[in-house]
């Protein structure tokens, strides 16, 4: 655990995982809430919430750096880098705002399931498939279909799914390229 000296500007630290050691609910059995204002660097996997406890709020200024990222949580806001190498990415809300940031798996799958999904200025890049599963809501704010929202997601292999459509959805802002 790195972090700052004492009268910093900011609360940003680190926490680093080594190899062999997987970050779980083991690692942290009593958290509730996490805020990561800084870097979450994880040489294997890293398991945030379960299905049988999930966390009230992951909340992601910061970086998460792993070989494979589930988060489960009632609320989710993140803006920063959430990268996991060849593993995927896994994130199930009843609330989810990703803004400004980049999820990256780039051999993998990326799957988001939430009541409501709000996405802007967010880069998906998914090696396999990007699935997206939002019940009730999913935009990306843009109402006009003439502006852009800052989205660039990119589905591998697999393609890009969108299994049901929410009842409140637009994408008018957003860019989807399969390869």
């Amino acid at each position: 655990i790195t972090t700052n000296g004492a009268g910093a500007q900011t609360p940003a630290g680190e926490l680093r995982f080594p190899v062999g050691k997987v970050l779980d609910a083991s690692a942290f059995p009593r958290l509730v809430n996490l805020t990561n204002n800084g870097a979450i660097t994880v040489q294997n996997s890293a398991v945030f919430g379960t299905p049988a406890q999930p966390y009230g709020n992951f909340v992601s200024h910061g970086s998460v750096t792993a070989l494979g990222c589930s988060i489960r949580a009632t609320n989710v806001e993140i803006s920063g880098l959430i990268d996991s190498g060849p593993g995927p990415i896994n994130l199930t809300a009843s609330t989810a705002v990703l803004r400004d940031g980049v999820f990256n798996a780039p051999f993998n799958n990326i799957i988001l399931g939430a009541g409501s999904l709000v996405i802007s200025n967010q880069t998906l890049r998914a090696g396999h498939n990007l699935t997206i599963l939002a019940t009730n809501t999913l935009t990306d704010g843009v109402t006009d279909g003439l502006s852009s929202s800052g989205n660039i997601w990119t589905a591998g292999v697999l393609g890009f799914n969108l299994p049901f459509e929410p009842p409140v959805a637009t994408l008018l802002g957003t860019t989807i390229t399969a390869i």
